[in-house]
């Protein structure tokens, strides 16, 4: 082996893992970005999620969800980047791909499809606060809920 082979940089790897690609309206899944290699790893950009609620979302609440979804060898690697997502809307959705920015070189990730459906009916009642006010109160009014409707 010689010394410049020694000293030579590691392939710089970008992969995706997602919790589910089926998901009721309003459910959140996990969506994780991680690069293996690289020296300088930017953040992801999920600008172009549209369809999505995008948050950040810390690795330690792993712990809280089934992360049997992810390979437990794997969490320790790299850069890990984890998101919460929600669809915004029903149908079949494009999970557009993300950029990051490794080393001053831009890598982008696959496109997923994800289907959300309405949830199905439940026999549980829900509760919604209504507020007995304008959609945009004047300027400097206090607004109190005043009105719990079941819905």
């Amino acid at each position: 082996m010689t010394a410049g082979s020694a000293n030579a940089e590691k392939p710089v790897v970008v992969r995706v893992d997602l919790e589910e690609s089926e998901v009721y309206l309003g459910e959140s899944f996990i969506y994780r970005v991680q690069v293996i290699g690289g020296k300088n790893v930017g953040i992801p950009d999920t600008s172009s999620f549209e369809d999505f609620d995008v948050r950040d979302f810390p690795k330690t609440w792993l712990r809280y969800r089934n992360p049997d979804w992810l390979d437990p060898d794997t969490l320790e690697l790299g850069t890990n980047y984890f998101f919460r997502i929600v669809a915004l809307r029903t149908g079949l959705l494009t999970l557009p791909s993300v950029t990051i920015d490794v080393d001053g070189k831009i890598y982008s990730t696959p496109e997923f499809r994800i289907k959300a459906e309405l949830p199905p009916p439940s026999k549980h009642r829900r509760t919604a606060v209504r507020c007995g006010c304008p959609r945009t109160p004047p300027q400097g009014r206090t607004i109190f809920p005043v009105k719990a409707a079941q819905i």
